[in-house]
C-alpha cells in the first residue's frame, strides 16, 4: 500500500495559504501531522529542503533568538517553510508575528500537537495572521479513499469502532498488528502532552478517570460521581476532564436548552472519544461487534465524531448538543445552525425510531427535522442539511 493517505483538510491549508495566512496545525499525536506537512511541503515545492525540526538544536536557538534577519538566513532560499512542533519554541507567536510582517510573502505551516500549547502561544500574537486548523484521526470518506473499492462498508465501519482511525492502523493488516500500535498509543504518547506542559501531581488520576469515562461513553456523565469514585473533589475532576479535550482525547457534549424549562440542558454532559481505537484500548476491549454490548454506544459516537470532521472539511462551524427533557424524551444529537435545529437519532440492530421524543422536539423547535441514521444511510447522513 501507498505509505502517504490523502487527507481532505489539505484543500483547506492550500486556501488559506492562498491568502497568506500562517497556517497552525495542531492535534493529538500520531495522527500524522508532520507527514501532512512534508507530502505538502514536497507538492508545493518539489523537495522537502524548508522542513524545519524546531526541537532540534541550531533550529531552536535561531528561532529563539528572534531576529528576523537571522531567521531568514537560516530558512535559506524559497518562499514555504514547515515549522515542525512548533511549539517547542519560547514564545513562537510573538516570533512568527514579527517574522511574518518582515516577510509577508513566505508562507509558513506550524504544526504542534496540543490546543493549550501551540493555539495558547499563537492565538493572541497572530490575530488576524493565522488560520488554526485541527487535524484529527482519519475520517470514514478518508479511510473509504485509502480502501478504494477493495473492502466492502461493513468492513471499514467494523475496523473504526474495534480499532478507530489513526494513519498507521488503517495501513495495518492484522487485528493483532493494529492492537500492537493502539497499545503503543495509549500507553506512550496520549498522556505525553499533559504530563509535559501540566503539573499533574498523579498521574494515576488521568488513567482512572478516563477509564470511568470510557465505561460511560455515550451515557450522561456526572462529575460529582466521579469525584467520589476515585476519591477527589469536583474541580480536580473537572480540570482533569478539560485536559483531556484540550489534548484531543475526549470532547464533551452538552444538553441543548432553548425552548423548555423541563429541558436537562447545560446541568448534564456527554462525553465522548476523539478515537474509538483509543477508547478501546483504555478498556482493553477490541471484540468483534457481535459480541459486544456497548456496539450502540460505539456507533454514536463514531457518528457524531464522523459529522463533525465532515463539517469541518466544508468549513462550517456548527454547536453540538443532546437533548432530554427531565421526564425522559432524548434525542441523541442535535445540531444548531443558523438558528436552525438538525436532530439525529443513531440505529444500531433492533434500537427502534423514538416517535414521541422526535415529535416533541419538533413541536419544541419549529424550525428543524432529522434523520434516523443507520449503516444503510451514513453515508447520506454525512451530507445531510449541509450547504
Amino acid at each position: 500500500m501507498n505509505n502517504y493517505i490523502n487527507r481532505n483538510i489539505v484543500s483547506q491549508i492550500k486556501e488559506w495559504l492562498s491568502y497568506n495566512k500562517i497556517i497552525i496545525l495542531y492535534g493529538p499525536r500520531q495522527v500524522g501531522k508532520t507527514t501532512l506537512a512534508k507530502h505538502l511541503l514536497k507538492e508545493i515545492t518539489g523537495s522537502e529542503d524548508g522542513f524545519i525540526s524546531c526541537d532540534e538544536g541550531e533550529a531552536s536557538l535561531v528561532l529563539s533568538s528572534n531576529n528576523t534577519e537571522k531567521i531568514k538566513n537560516f530558512f535559506g532560499e524559497g518562499n514555504f517553510f514547515v515549522l515542525d512542533e512548533a511549539q517547542s519554541i519560547p514564545n513562537i507567536g510573538l516570533i512568527l508575528k514579527v517574522f511574518h510582517d518582515a516577510y509577508p510573502e513566505i508562507k509558513i505551516v506550524a504544526t504542534g500537537s496540543s490546543s493549550f500549547d501551540l493555539a495558547n502561544k499563537t492565538a493572541e500574537p497572530l490575530t488576524g495572521r493565522a488560520k488554526e486548523i485541527i487535524l484529527l484521526p482519519m475520517s470514514w470518506n478518508e479511510t473509504k479513499n485509502f480502501f478504494h473499492s477493495n473492502r466492502n462498508k461493513n468492513f471499514v465501519i467494523e475496523k473504526f469502532l474495534r480499532f478507530g482511525g489513526y494513519p498507521e492502523i488503517v495501513k495495518s493488516e492484522s487485528d493483532k498488528k493494529a492492537i500492537s500500535i493502539l497499545e503503543t498509543i495509549s500507553s506512550s504518547y496520549l498522556y505525553k502532552d499533559i504530563f509535559m506542559h501540566e503539573n499533574i501531581r498523579k498521574p494515576e488520576l488521568i488513567t482512572k478517570i478516563l477509564k470511568l469515562l470510557a465505561r460511560q461513553m455515550g451515557n450522561e456523565v456526572s462529575y460529582n460521581e466521579i469525584a467520589r469514585e476515585v476519591e477527589v473533589n469536583r474541580a480536580t475532576v473537572i480540570r482533569y476532564i478539560e485536559l483531556l479535550e484540550k489534548t484531543f482525547v475526549i470532547f464533551r457534549l452538552p444538553g441543548l436548552e432553548r425552548n423548555r424549562r423541563n429541558e436537562v440542558g447545560s446541568r448534564k454532559i456527554k462525553i465522548y472519544f476523539y478515537d474509538l481505537g483509543v477508547r478501546n484500548a483504555i478498556i482493553q476491549s477490541y471484540g468483534t461487534l457481535e459480541n459486544r454490548i456497548d456496539v450502540g454506544a460505539l456507533w454514536e459516537n463514531f457518528c457524531i465524531l464522523e459529522r463533525m470532521k465532515e463539517i469541518s472539511f466544508v468549513g462550517e462551524h456548527r454547536s453540538h448538543f443532546f437533548w432530554r427533557t427531565d421526564n425522559g424524551n432524548e434525542i441523541d444529537h442535535v445540531e444548531e445552525f443558523q438558528d436552525k435545529f438538525t436532530w439525529f437519532e443513531y440505529k444500531w440492530g433492533n434500537k427502534k425510531e423514538n416517535k414521541n421524543s422526535i415529535r416533541i422536539f419538533e413541536e419544541s423547535y419549529k424550525n428543524s427535522n432529522g434523520l434516523l441514521v443507520s449503516k444503510e444511510n451514513f453515508e447520506e447522513f454525512l451530507k445531510f442539511n449541509l450547504f
